[in-house]
């Protein structure tokens, strides 16, 4: 099952919209209803500048601390 929720195939109709190779955060995070990111510490800053509510998944080196520090509500 787990192969399964991690095919792209079975992602895709999930995955449709705009697909950008690069987008500044102090642009794109304001148009966001919300932000999963990974963590680090420039993206947690930019995602918090924005006020949009954000979710940090964070996976390597200096992502965990911004993830344990970012503020709750």
């Amino acid at each position: 099952m787990l192969e399964e929720l991690l095919d792209r195939r079975a992602l895709a109709p999930f995955l449709s919209g705009v697909r950008l190779d690069q987008a500044p955060h102090d642009w794109l995070f304001p148009r966001m209803a919300a932000i999963v990111h990974h963590g680090g510490s420039d993206t947690t800053s930019a995602a918090l500048a924005s006020g949009r509510p954000q979710v940090i998944c964070p996976f390597v080196a200096d992502q965990p601390t911004p993830a344990r520090s970012a503020p709750t509500t």
